[in-house]
């Protein structure tokens, strides 16, 4: 899927979900081998998660959260 991915759009982009293999190999794991979840299992996707989503966020957004002005 990875290069199929990269045939259709840049490499820096695509690269990016390369972060979710472990995400995708702990939800197979549960779902197909009847593995049990950890709490540090589910921790450790979420801040995948979060790092993939913060990384694809449009640059003006991110610099909206940055730069908020403090009252």
């Amino acid at each position: 899927m990875f290069n199929y991915a990269l045939s259709r759009i840049e490499a820096s982009k695509a690269s990016v979900y390369v972060n979710l293999i472990p995400v995708f190999t702990v939800i197979l794991a549960f779902l197909i081998l009847g593995e049990r979840l950890q709490l540090i299992e589910v921790i450790a996707s979420a801040v995948i998660l979060s790092g993939v989503f913060i990384s694809q966020m449009p640059t003006e957004k991110l610099k909206k959260v940055r730069f908020r002005k403090r009252r």
